[in-house]
C-alpha cells in the first residue's frame, strides 16, 4: 500500500531522492551498472507496517534491475 503514494514514488518522494543521491548499484559484487531500482534492506515494515523504516533512506539500497530481482527472488524463497 506504501509503494502507491506520493512520498514513495512522487518527484521528490523517498525511491527518487534514493536514486538522484545514489544512482549506480550499491549491490556488494561492486557492479558499475546505474541503479534503476531501491530494495528495501530491512522489509519488516512489511509486518509492522512501519512507515518511518520504509522511507528511511538509511534503510533503501540503490540497485540495478537484476540484482534487485535476484534479491528479491532470494527474499521470497526465505519466507521474506
Amino acid at each position: 500500500r506504501f509503494y502507491s503514494l506520493a512520498a514513495w514514488r512522487g518527484p521528490y518522494g523517498a525511491r527518487g531522492y534514493k536514486l538522484r543521491n545514489s544512482p549506480m548499484c550499491e549491490d556488494e559484487s561492486n557492479c558499475d551498472k546505474i541503479a534503476t531500482d531501491v530494495h528495501h534492506i530491512d522489509d519488516s515494515w512489511k509486518t509492522s507496517g512501519d512507515w518511518r523504516l520504509f522511507i528511511d533512506q538509511n534503510n533503501l539500497q540503490s540497485l540495478c534491475k537484476p540484482h534487485h530481482s535476484a534479491k528479491t527472488l532470494k527474499e521470497r524463497q526465505n519466507g521474506r
